[in-house]
């Protein structure tokens, strides 16, 4: 396993495009948090990430699922996937190291939202009973998202051709954003469609959300249990 995961590493630094789209997203990351930690601010927020999931958390899921659709995508480009099914377990294996790869890259960017949020807390002096409600909302809002990402990325990219795997991330960009809001209000009126929303709900809804910090929203148990499901 070791191996393909060296293997895995190797072809994502040697597929030019895929190392220049995932410095762009974390490039986006560091201006959009670190413009956000200088700026001076209305009033002190305790958990930072709390209030930037709406916006970036959805970009980082987007991401992440386009660069996961890039990456297996190879997979199948190159005629290898005929080849690793003929062995045993060999199809599991090398998704199994692609996803490491690609797991890797969603821990360095919650890491890198973590240090923001440390950099915030420190700024202005908050508590650190803070901390926990911090790891939590970078827990919730980037990498259980961030797995689904890399985990609907690779369906798309053995199940779909190119234009069809394509459709379906605009789908689910707009399903999973705010924007979808409006269509199920409209269906609400006569068709049950409210349950089907909240199974999709990554993120807190709506474009003017704008959580209770100290209550600690982006904790709420259930919420762990709907991003798993």
């Amino acid at each position: 396993m070791g191996k393909a995961i060296k293997n895995e590493i190797r072809l994502f630094r040697r597929t030019i495009y895929l190392p220049i789209f995932a410095s762009l997203l974390l490039l986006a990351v560091h201006l959009y948090m670190g413009s956000y930690c200088v700026s001076p601010p209305v009033w002190v927020e305790p958990v930072l990430v709390a209030q930037r999931s709406q916006s970036l958390g959805l970009v980082a899921f987007l991401g992440t699922l386009v660069l996961s659709c890039f990456f297996c995508a190879r997979l199948r480009d190159s005629g290898l996937e005929e080849a690793v099914r003929s062995s045993k377990h060999g199809l599991l294996r090398l998704l199994v190291s692609k996803g490491v790869v690609l797991l890797v890259f969603c821990a360095l960017v919650c890491v890198s939202i973590l240090i923001y949020d440390l950099v915030w807390m420190g700024r202005f002096h908050l508590p650190n009973a803070f901390l926990y409600s911090e790891f939590q909302a970078v827990l919730l809002h980037y990498f259980l998202p961030g797995i689904v990402a890399i985990l609907l990325g690779m369906v798309l990219s053995l199940c779909c051709g190119q234009l069809a795997g394509y459709g379906v991330v605009l789908l689910t960009a707009f399903l999973v954003s705010p924007a979808s809001n409006f269509l199920f209000v409209r269906f609400a009126e006569f068709l049950p469609v409210g349950h089907l929303k909240d199974l999709l709900v990554l993120f807190p809804v709506g474009d003017d959300y704008y959580p209770d910090a100290l209550y600690s929203y982006p904790g709420e148990g259930f919420r762990f249990f709907q991003n798993i499901f």
